[in-house]
C-alpha cells in the first residue's frame, strides 16, 4: 500500500497537485483549462510521469499503477487476517493425517 501511495503522490507532486487521466474515449466533463474536477486533468505531452498516472481502463473506471497497488494491498490485508489461521489449521490437519497413516501401517 505504501508503494501505491508513493506512486500516486509522485504523480501529483510532478504535476503541481493535478493527476493526469488518459483520454480513453469516454466523454469526461472537462473545463476550458483541461480539468475534470479539482484534482484530475486531461493527460497531455506536457504532463509528467504519465506512465504512473490513470492509464488503465477497466469498464469505464480508469486506474493508475498506484491505485492498483493500493487495491492489491487492501485485498491482501483483508485476506491476511484469515490466511494465517487457515494455514495453521491446514498444517495441523496434515500432521494429524500423517500420524494416523503411520499408526495404521504398523
Amino acid at each position: 500500500m505504501g508503494l501505491g501511495t508513493a506512486s500516486n503522490q509522485a504523480v501529483k507532486i510532478a504535476n503541481h497537485d493535478k493527476f493526469p487521466v488518459l483520454d480513453n474515449g469516454y466523454h469526461y466533463q472537462v473545463n476550458d483549462d483541461g480539468m475534470m474536477d479539482d484534482e484530475h486533468c486531461v493527460m497531455t505531452s506536457e504532463t509528467r510521469l504519465n506512465a504512473l498516472a490513470d492509464i488503465f481502463d477497466f469498464e469505464g473506471k480508469t486506474l493508475s499503477i498506484g491505485d492498483m497497488l493500493l487495491n492489491l494491498g487492501d485485498w491482501l490485508r483483508e485476506v491476511g487476517y484469515w490466511a494465517f489461521p487457515i494455514y495453521l489449521l491446514a498444517i495441523n490437519g496434515v500432521r494429524k493425517r500423517k500420524d494416523v497413516t503411520i499408526q495404521e501401517g504398523n
